[in-house]
């Protein structure tokens, strides 16, 4: 059985865990770092799996004992300085629990880094070839 953490994470290792608790349920969803599998856990137990690799939202429903219907929505925040995910969980349609995890300022800093020369880099070929073919 896996080991299911109690607070909300990511690392490369164990990828993304978005975990919420009301009273005495408890929510968890992990996504994969490289697989982009994703497993939805109610308390201690797997309720749904999927492999989602290019979906930008992704959504989770469950009714407990009580009758209380929640979900659990997934979605990609994808801006021009900033990327990441925010899940939240709703109850009976309110919402009571969001969770965001962004990439920090030094990753995203690195990654320009690497996007802007390769970008110019392919710009010059491809104006290079053009011109050779002229």
């Amino acid at each position: 059985m896996e080991n299911l953490l109690i607070e909300s994470s990511r690392s490369y290792k164990e990828g993304s865990w978005f975990v919420f608790k009301d009273n005495d349920d408890w929510f968890r969803l992990r996504v994969g770092s490289t697989s982009g599998k994703e497993r939805f856990y109610y308390n201690d137990n797997l309720l749904g799996e999927k492999q989602q690799r290019t979906k930008l939202k992704t959504s989770y429903e469950h009714k407990n004992a009580a009758g209380d219907h929640f979900e659990v929505v997934l979605k990609a925040s994808i801006q021009f300085n900033n990327a990441g995910s925010i899940c939240t969980l709703t109850k009976n349609g309110e919402m009571i629990g969001r969770v965001e995890m962004l990439q920090n300022k030094g990753y995203m800093r690195m990654f320009r880094l690497i996007l802007y020369p390769a970008a110019i880099l392919v710009i010059i070929t491809f104006l290079m070839m053009k011109i050779g073919n002229s």
